[in-house]
């Protein structure tokens, strides 16, 4: 976070405060650690359950250690009583990342963004179906006054 302390005179031009001022420029840095419980499964009582499967190791660049994070491989159903290795329905997903370029208050950098490309929906009938999803770049992300412009949206 960076906070300038500028101001307009009367005709609108921008005045740069003197830097020896007392909080003339100021700078600010935040980290937040956050601890999370991961969702495995939910139970339907006396219908089945539906199970979270999670994979560990992900590369995001806005993260610390990304390698000790965990991304949703797959959420299957089960009937009361059947096994976890048989299933109903399975959903697989597949990932890829982004090389986000970021500009802002600096040099340009390239940040690495998890994205979701393909859903897979098996079935214990062994006919898979695949949704992708297709993205498009809309150039470098930049932060406003306001928050980030995106870089990429859905088609």
């Amino acid at each position: 976070m960076y906070y300038y302390n500028t101001s307009q005179n009367t005709s609108g031009v921008q005045q740069n405060p003197d830097a020896n001022m007392p909080g003339s420029i100021e700078s600010q840095t935040v980290y937040n650690t956050t601890n999370t419980k991961l969702l495995t499964s939910i139970e339907i009582v006396d219908k089945g359950v539906i199970y979270l499967n999670y994979e560990k190791g992900r590369e995001d660049s806005n993260y610390i250690q990304p390698s000790e994070l965990y991304k949703l491989k797959s959420i299957q159903s089960n009937y009361l009583g059947q096994n976890t290795g048989n299933y109903t329905e399975k959903y697989i997903f597949d990932y890829s990342y982004t090389n986000s370029n970021y500009q802002h208050n600096g040099p340009m950098t390239t940040l690495k963004k998890l994205i979701l490309n393909k859903v897979t929906k098996t079935s214990s009938n062994n006919q898979d179906q695949e949704y992708a999803l297709e993205y498009y770049k809309t150039g470098a992300i930049t932060k406003d006054n306001w928050g980030i412009t995106q870089e990429i949206r859905l088609i």
